[in-house]
This record gives structure tokens, C-alpha cells and sequence, in this order.
């Protein structure tokens, strides 16, 4: 099955680039100025969260330092104690992988289809079964 471009399912000439109306205007302006600010929060959070990082590291330290460890701390601003993450990270693909197919157990892995990789296959004429792949048009914006 090959894949379908909107442009083979739907004829699209570019049209000359036209006036825009003050509607259209406002609303560039709007969005660029709305994807400012996203710039600048995201780059806020990262900050915010590498200093969080850092207090979280020193309270950890500070906590199992010296003759007596603690598991809980209380403060007059809030309580610090010490908890449990998991991290999971395959090592053996190929084992992984035919752990999940010989016995059916979808439940230890999250699925999801890799776009770029269908479209690979998909380009060369190859079918990926239990997939589909579609592309939309949007509205997309981008500064002068």
C-alpha cells in the first residue's frame, strides 16, 4: 500500500500570496505573540526545574550525610522526605521484544507507531500492517 499525499488526493496549486484582511492580520500577530511567550515559559521552566533539581539533590545529600540518616524532615514551610522513583530501559532489544510476542504481554510495554519509519517503508512500497498513516493540511505561521 502506498502512501497517499494530500497533494495526489487533492489538486493544490499555491495561489499568489495575497493582501491579508486586519482579521487574519490580528490573528498572525496574536499567535506570534502567544508562541513568544510558550518560548519564554518553556525556557523558564527548564530553568525553574534545573534549580528544583539542584534543592532536591542538596536535601537528599544533607538528609543522608553523617551519623544519623533521615527519611522525613519537618519544617515551618513543609516536610522533605525521602521517596522511591522506577526507571525501566531495555538492554536486550531482541530479548525484550520476544518476551512481549511469545507470551502475549502487551501490559509491559507502551506501543506506539513511529511516523517517519512507516513513511519509509511506505515510500518504498512496503505495507505496515495495523497502521494507518494520514496527513492533513494546517495552517501553519512563521515570522517575517
Amino acid at each position: 500500500m502506498a502512501r497517499k499525499k494530500t497533494e495526489d488526493v487533492i489538486p493544490f496549486d499555491s495561489p499568489p500570496e495575497v493582501e491579508a484582511d486586519d482579521a487574519i492580520t490580528g490573528a498572525v500577530k496574536d499567535y506570534l505573540a502567544l508562541r513568544a511567550q510558550k518560548d519564554e515559559l518553556k525556557n523558564q521552566t527548564s530553568q525553574i526545574n534545573a534549580m528544583m533539581e539542584k534543592i532536591e539533590k542538596f536535601l537528599f545529600d544533607r538528609m543522608q550525610s553523617g551519623d544519623e540518616k533521615f527519611e522525613s524532615v519537618r519544617t515551618a514551610h513543609g516536610t522533605v522526605y525521602l521517596g522511591e522513583e522506577t526507571f525501566a530501559k531495555i538492554t536486550d532489544k531482541t530479548a525484550f521484544f520476544d518476551y512481549i510476542k511469545n507470551g502475549d504481554r502487551l501490559e509491559v510495554a507502551t506501543i506506539s507507531p513511529n511516523k517517519a519509519g512507516i513513511k519509509q517503508h511506505l515510500d518504498v512500497g512496503e505495507y505496515v500492517p495495523g497502521v494507518e498513516l494520514s496527513t492533513s493540511r494546517v495552517a501553519r505561521v512563521r515570522k517575517k
